[in-house]
This record gives structure tokens, C-alpha cells and sequence, in this order.
């Protein structure tokens, strides 16, 4: 029995000294990675004053080189993205001269390849203040990375120096299965200029049909759309009957931005489409054309429609349109239609929002 006791106590003592042991090594840790947070903000602090002073014109990039250690130039390295987006735009290409004059580039492109994944999205997205060759075939590279938040960033970082070899490659290098409504695609897309215009017709036009055909279209449509290119309308007209309700939506989204006469007598198909989705839309586009030709169609969907969606984008349509819609509005608000109530709530929030 007393042996018993004696292994018991002797264990607990074994724990509660081990327990002391991990919590002085927890405190030692905390103290050096203090210690050490504390010593690279300092570090950072004299890089950045450093480089300030050569923007101003103090010192050489000479001068800046010979004070740089090893572990000053890792620290500016990790710090290139906010250093280049703390300064004024005027600076950027006299601070990018003496990044490439350091080798910045080189390490930065070597952090874009073998870090964590938010240090190369970092490294990647710093490499836009390079123009250089090199680094844009280097970018080009990382559009076959595994990973694909790498290749929509180097894609993104190539569009915006509008170093991207060739569109096509939007298209064969990028994961179109995310879908149509992926913002990450859409807004990367939005940042094309209107010189990728005529290849995204051509892409369209020859565009096979497949699980990713319905992304590209909503893409292709998004960007021309934003672009406000209205020379290749003919080819975008008949996307307003695609088998794809989403491709539907997305035309009657984009219509404003590519307008043409000739889509009016798409835009009332599309108030009669059988999906409540692609209706709304039409509605929510007519009334941004102030189209008053739709004014009759509109009230029908106010009266009419089953799905408060496109009852409430129809009542909203008749009231951008103008005067003209407003005053039918008004009538069906003093009616007995199922599109009263509707009337009523929407010129409520018009003499609101007065």
C-alpha cells in the first residue's frame, strides 16, 4: 500500500514539475518573441526612414546599399507590398529604381514561389510595380502553379501592368468551374481594357459548348459591359435567348453598358422569360435605358407577377423611368390589382428617399 502512495506522490511531482517547466518555457517564449517583434519594428523603422530620406533626395542608393545588412535586406524584402503602397504614386518609379537596383525584385519573386500562401499573394501582387521583362515572364510562370489563388493573382498583377501575353490564356489557365457569380473571377476580368475587346468577341464567337461555356459568356458580357464596347453588339445579342438562365441574367445586366436599339425587342422578351430571375433583371434594365416603350409590359409585371422579386424590380423600373411611369404607378397604387400593395410600398420609398 505505501508503495502505491509513494508512485502516486512521486508522479504528481513528476507532473507538477513538468507543468512549471512548460509554463517557464511558454513565458521565455513570449518574452523572446517579444523581443524579437520589437527589434524588427525597429528594423523596419530605420529601413523606412532609409528609403524616405532617398526619396527626398538625402541620400544616395550608394549610401542605402552599404548600410544594408543581411537582415535589413530580408526585413525590406517582407515589407516591399506595404512600403510600395505607403508612399505617393509620384515616388513609385524612383523607390522601384532603387528596389531594382537592391535585387528586390529576385527575392520577391523567390517569396512568390516558396512561402505560405498570403506571403506569395503579397509578393506577387508587389511585383505590379516592375516592369521588367523578366518579372513579367516570371508571373507568366506562376499561371501553371498548383494552386489556384497563385494563378489568379499572377493573372490579376499581369493585367494590371497590362503585361498579359495574350487573353486566351484567362481562359485556358484559370478555373472557370467556380461559376459564373465568382467574384474573384469577375473583378479580375473587369480590369482588362478595351484592347482585350475584340479578342473576347473572337473567344465568344468560337466559344465551344461545355460545363465552362456559361462562365465565359457571364465574364465576356461582364467585361464589355463595364467597357461600355459597343462594337461587337451583334454578337452579344443572342446571348438574351441562351439555354442558361444565368447567361440570360447576366445579358440584361450588362445591356446598359453595350446598348443598342436593336436589343429593345430582346429586353420584352425578357419581361415575359419564365424565369422570375431573368424578368426582374429585364425589368431592373429597362428602367435604367428609360425605356419608356416597356412602361405597358412593366405594369403587367407589377399586376401580374406571382414573385415578389420581379413585382418589386418591375415597380421599380416604372419609377426611374420617369414621370410617365410614376403616374401609371400611381393609378395602380389606387387600384385593386395584386400589384397595389407593391405600388404603394415602392412610391413610399420614392417620396423617402426625396
Amino acid at each position: 500500500m505505501m508503495d502505491i502512495l509513494r508512485i502516486i506522490w512521486i508522479t504528481c511531482f513528476v507532473m507538477m514539475g513538468l507543468s512549471c517547466l512548460l509554463l517557464f518555457i511558454l513565458i521565455g517564449r513570449r518574452f523572446v518573441s517579444r523581443y524579437l517583434d520589437q527589434q524588427t519594428a525597429e528594423r523596419r523603422q530605420r529601413l523606412f526612414a532609409q528609403i524616405f530620406a532617398y526619396l527626398r533626395g538625402t541620400t544616395t542608393r550608394d549610401e542605402v546599399k552599404q548600410t544594408l545588412t543581411p537582415p535589413d535586406l530580408r526585413c525590406l524584402v517582407q515589407n516591399t507590398y506595404e512600403l510600395l503602397k505607403s508612399i505617393q504614386i509620384k515616388d513609385h518609379h524612383r523607390l522601384t529604381d532603387l528596389l531594382v537596383f537592391l535585387g528586390i525584385p529576385d527575392h520577391v519573386a523567390t517569396i512568390a514561389q516558396q512561402r505560405p500562401l498570403v506571403e506569395r499573394l503579397e509578393a506577387i501582387a508587389s511585383l505590379a510595380y516592375f516592369v521588367d521583362p523578366r518579372v513579367i515572364a516570371f508571373l507568366h510562370t506562376l499561371l501553371d502553379d498548383p494552386v489556384h489563388d497563385i494563378r489568379i493573382a499572377a493573372a490579376r498583377t499581369l493585367i494590371e501592368t497590362e503585361s498579359l501575353y495574350s487573353v486566351d490564356l484567362l481562359f485556358e489557365k484559370l478555373d472557370l468551374t467556380l461559376g459564373p457569380q465568382a467574384l474573384v473571377l469577375q473583378n479580375m476580368f473587369r480590369r482588362l481594357t478595351v484592347t482585350a475587346a475584340p479578342r473576347l468577341l473572337e473567344i465568344l464567337a468560337a466559344m465551344p459548348a461545355g460545363p465552362t461555356a456559361e462562365t465565359s459568356k457571364v465574364l465576356i458580357m461582364e467585361t464589355l459591359g463595364h467597357l461600355r464596347y459597343t462594337k461587337g453588339t451583334s454578337l452579344l445579342l443572342p446571348l438574351a435567348q441562351d439555354p442558361s438562365p444565368q447567361v440570360r441574367m447576366a445579358f440584361f445586366r450588362c445591356l446598359p453598358g453595350f446598348w443598342t436599339p436593336r436589343a429593345l425587342p430582346m429586353i420584352f422578351e425578357g419581361l415575359e422569360d419564365s424565369h422570375w430571375q431573368v424578368r426582374a433583371q429585364a425589368a431592373r434594365c429597362a428602367g435604367q435605358l428609360c425605356l419608356s416603350e416597356t412602361i405597358p409590359s412593366l405594369v403587367r409585371l407589377v399586376k401580374d407577377e406571382t414573385d415578389w422579386g420581379g413585382q418589386y424590380s418591375a415597380s421599380c423600373a416604372l419609377v426611374t423611368i420617369g414621370t410617365k411611369g410614376v403616374e401609371v404607378l400611381e393609378d395602380l397604387a389606387q387600384g385593386t390589382s395584386q400589384g397595389k400593395e407593391m405600388a404603394e410600398m415602392v412610391l413610399i420609398e420614392k417620396h423617402m428617399s426625396v
